[in-house]
């Protein structure tokens, strides 16, 4: 009985410890991943928010009795990419955004496994809820708060280096916290979670 014991326990860390270089992987590949697709869309993204900061109305289309000149988006895109410094301002705020993947990501998985575990067990009519929880949307709705608790304030941070507000990311910071307080890193956090 105690060979049988042991065994068990041998087999547990055996497969604990074949589990973490596996879980250590996929959180690699995920960061990687991240990384790869932030910095290939990054200068989009930044072009994106200063076109959507930018003071000048882009016309999409005007009536036919409209004799104004109307401006193409692409050359609004040319002129606040040459306003803004040139095609490398594109990436301002680039590293902040490559740093904030690693806090995303190490909260992400874990928040969704724990609360898919979670919903699972709980026996759902003891509150008058249905037997069976819906684990994985309880799961994603728990994961993309908790997310977005970390993802807001790099996207704040992220956003005033685009806009050319602040110099760099810690005075992004300092900035957002002597404006608004600890609101002013969450601005638009209530709007992510709806």
């Amino acid at each position: 009985e105690k060979s049988l014991l042991q065994r068990r326990s041998t087999d547990t860390m055996v497969v604990a410890s074949a589990a973490a270089p596996r879980v250590v992987s996929i959180l690699v590949a995920a960061v990687a991943a991240e990384w790869a697709r932030k910095a290939a869309l990054y200068p989009l993204d930044t072009l994106t928010t200063r076109l959507q900061y930018s003071r000048r109305p882009v016309l999409l289309s005007a009536p036919s009795d409209i004799t104004a000149k109307r401006v193409s988006q692409l050359e609004q895109a040319r002129e606040v990419i040459r306003d803004g410094g040139g095609p490398l301002s594109l990436y301002q705020g680039l590293s902040t955004q490559l740093v904030g993947v690693v806090p995303t990501s190490l909260v992400y998985m874990p928040t969704y496994e724990a609360v898919s575990r979670l919903a699972r067990a709980v026996d759902g009519a003891q509150w008058g809820l249905p037997a069976a929880l819906p684990a994985s949307q309880l799961a994603s709705v728990a994961t993309g708060v908790a997310s977005s608790c970390v993802r807001v304030p790099i996207s704040v941070v992220k956003a005033r280096l685009q806009l050319g507000l602040s110099p760099n990311a810690a005075h992004a910071v300092r900035t957002a916290l002597a404006t608004s307080g600890w609101r002013g890193l969450y601005a638009g956090w209530g709007a992510t979670c709806a």
